[in-house]
């Protein structure tokens, strides 16, 4: 029901897959934060109540089978276990090929029902990065030449910014003030308690320094407890979900993902490199194969909140470094961050298993 990095990337794909002609249909939970979207957005969807309670699971089945009869899909692609449960099942009761996205970095478990639902309910692995596409040949017995490691690119052209960071910080009501930007959900795992923590101890060198949290979860009530902890209550900013990114990264100083684990290829990495943002993570999941420590961005330990404000205030500090790490991750979107190259190769997947 949330709206995060995976929903998000999924919508993503979709519209280019409109775009270069095909036709795409979105199944989701009705009263989803995705099925508001793509209404918004213009992107085909149908709601399938049920997919998250296994008691209606017979029920569900039924209902994606009269589904996929009405579309007569070429491929069926899941990205969760509740969804590649359902559809899965009922495409392979009607011979429709099945692409599946492993999208975080939780180690699968040994047990039948995983072996079952990554070997016998599909036909093709997508993962967002090495790690993962390692986690499941080794823990879910799946064979190497049915898993391939894409991680989602970059629209790069959703980075051309018409508005002067300037005027988003006197929307933001931010004007004057350093920013340090993290996107994500809020979720534990995700590390934004370690980048509190980290940006109250720079408070008294930048005083002007502002944290932009921007994301929903779970978490908020906890960490906004945190920020009064640390006396940050004035200089974090809860600005909830948004829509303008692109807006946010280039008028912010520097991008932190702070995540402790369960990462896959966060698609705010290479994000910030084409807003020209310099960034700094951690080398969780698949962050650790994107990010190269001190050529296109900063990687510190997880949970380290001391070694978090250190990199943060490298970057402050010495704008020429900043600027080498902005140009290594302008290297690295290119060479094999961006959306058209992300999704050439899972439509190169998908004409494999239609073939």
């Amino acid at each position: 029901m949330e709206f995060g990095g995976q929903e998000i990337g999924t919508v993503r794909e979709a519209k280019y897959l409109l775009k270069k002609g095909h036709d795409v249909v979105i199944a989701c939970q009705p009263g989803s934060r995705i099925a508001e979207r793509c209404m918004n957005e213009n992107v085909p969807f149908r709601s399938v109540p049920g997919m998250r309670k296994a008691a209606l699971a017979p029920f569900t089945v039924a209902k994606a089978l009269l589904l996929l009869l009405r579309y007569r899909p070429h491929v069926v692609h899941c990205h969760s276990a509740q969804d590649h449960w359902i559809f899965g099942s009922a495409a392979r009761v009607l011979g429709i090929p099945i692409v599946r996205t492993r999208h975080n970095s939780v180690e699968p478990k040994k047990i039948w029902a995983v072996t079952f639902l990554y070997n016998r309910l599909t036909d093709r692995l997508i993962t967002r990065g090495e790690i993962i596409r390692e986690q499941l040949i080794e823990g879910a017995g799946c064979r190497p030449d049915r898993v391939s490691s894409i991680p989602l690119g970059v629209d790069v052209d959703e980075f051309s910014i018409k508005e002067s960071p300037e005027r988003t910080k006197e929307k933001l009501d931010l004007e004057g003030r350093r920013i340090v930007l993290c996107v994500a959900i809020l979720r534990t795992w995700k590390g934004q308690e370690d980048l509190i923590r980290a940006c109250s101890l720079l408070k008294s060198t930048y005083p002007d320094l502002t944290l932009l949290l921007v994301g929903d979860g779970v978490e908020k009530l906890r960490l906004e407890r945190i920020a009064e902890d640390v006396a940050m209550t004035e200089n974090v900013v809860f600005a909830g979900f948004r829509d303008d990114i692109p807006e946010l990264m280039s008028c912010s100083d520097v991008m932190v993902l702070a995540s402790r684990n369960f990462e896959g290829a966060p698609q705010v990495i290479p994000q910030a490199w084409a807003a020209g943002t310099p960034v700094i993570s951690t080398p969780v999941g698949g962050i650790g194969e994107m990010v190269i420590d001190g050529v296109n961005g900063i990687l510190t330990t997880p949970g380290h909140p001391e070694e978090l404000a250190s990199a943060i205030g490298r970057v402050l500090e010495n704008r020429d470094y900043a600027e080498n790490l902005v140009s290594g991750g302008r290297k690295s979107l290119e060479e094999g961050f961006t959306l058209e190259w992300s999704m050439q190769g899972t439509i190169d997947i998908y004409r494999e298993v239609a073939s």
